[in-house]
């Protein structure tokens, strides 16, 4: 069972006119069905004495979750769309997927009293359902909920359902870096990636994808070879340091665009995350951190790596008091570094880049 979150809307027309009336679907929807609502219109679908649909009146449903998406007043994004899919040859009874869409969207901060509704779209030999919902909160000032870490508690429900209805449960997050999608999914994107093929992937996700093959190549390295390793890939490392020349924070630049490590992926791509290390104020020092990392062994830089921004480089080296034999020796092993550099870059131009697959 996989869930995914489109894009929030300011309005609830459109959405709701792809969901129930396949409006804009770029494939043809053969059962479509109402499951559920907390709006007082009830379901939209009029059907003959045969099951077929006859109409479909979507006006009142609007109405209502526009009204009260009106009584906030300073949100614009105010309207959430979720899908919920089960594996092919999967499927749950309606009075089931009533239960996983109470408890989904329940499970992501929405109140008995929100605004929501919930459709099924049966294909072939899927099921997946759309859920539309009004972020406002009524009674509550007209707060929005918020979607704050709203993946991981999507995830959470969806292993908390699968064990409920007895479905394959779907590979861990830390297997796929957070994309809930089918393992094999993951991993033909990955070989694409590497093998430099266009993949219908986001930015986000060809991003992470390249990260994943350079931290799993890096595992036991210096951070040094994890910078390189992302360079062989495409990805420049940019590293923020703080007055003392320690790092404080990192940022990866793909494609004419960057992210901080924090808002990629706070729970693994963060230079904290990266090394097991932090800077402690008070002890004026890294320091080791509780709680999983990625296993990259910190170094403070003498010889600053080209994926380092200028802004590094130039604290680095202006902080740095090293010794002359401290140098060399810091100047031999970027030599090695280069060479193992230059190894991974002739990889990635073969498709051989990395060991990623090799345990998955």
């Amino acid at each position: 069972m996989i869930h995914k979150k489109m894009k929030n809307r300011a309005s609830a027309g459109g959405t709701l006119a792809y969901i129930y009336r396949g409006k804009g679907h770029d494939h043809q929807i053969e059962n479509l069905r109402h499951i559920c609502s907390t709006t007082f219109s009830g379901d939209p679908i009029t059907r003959d004495p045969e099951g077929k649909i006859v109409r479909i009146d979507l006006d009142d449903m609007e109405d209502e979750l526009e009204f009260g998406a009106a009584k906030n007043l300073r949100a614009k994004q105010k309207f959430a769309h979720y899908i919920i899919s089960l594996r092919p040859n999967e499927h749950l009874t309606d009075e089931q997927w009533k239960e996983v869409a109470e408890d989904y969207v329940f499970s992501l901060g929405y109140k008995p009293s929100a605004k929501w509704t919930a459709a099924i779209h049966e294909e072939k030999d899927s099921q997946h359902v759309h859920i539309f919902a009004c972020r406002v909160q009524i009674g509550n000032s007209y707060r929005m909920v918020s979607d704050k870490n709203d993946f991981e508690r999507g995830m959470s429900c969806m292993r908390r359902l699968e064990k409920r209805f007895k479905l394959d449960p779907s590979p861990s997050p830390r297997e796929t870096w957070g994309r809930d999608v089918p393992k094999d999914d993951f991993q033909m994107g990955l070989r694409a990636i590497k093998k430099e093929k266009k993949v219908g992937l986001s930015w986000r996700e060809r991003l992470l994808a390249k990260l994943a093959i350079a931290v799993e190549e890096s595992r036991g390295q210096s951070f040094q070879d994890f910078v390189e390793m992302c360079e062989a890939l495409g990805v420049g490392v940019m590293l923020t340091l703080n007055d003392k020349g320690f790092p404080k924070g990192i940022s990866y630049s793909f494609e004419q665009k960057s992210i901080s490590g924090y808002h990629l992926k706070s729970s693994r791509l963060t230079f904290s995350r990266l090394t097991g290390m932090q800077y402690d104020e008070d002890e004026g020092q890294m320091v080791e951190l509780k709680g999983p990392n990625e296993g990259i062994v910190y170094e403070q830089v003498t010889v600053v790596p080209k994926g380092y921004t200028q802004r590094a480089e130039r604290a680095v080296s202006s902080g740095s008091d090293a010794n002359p034999a401290a140098t060399e020796s810091a100047e031999k092993a970027q030599a090695a570094r280069e060479l193992k550099r230059q190894a991974a870059l002739d990889a990635r131009r073969s498709g051989g880049v990395g060991q990623f697959l090799k345990n998955h």
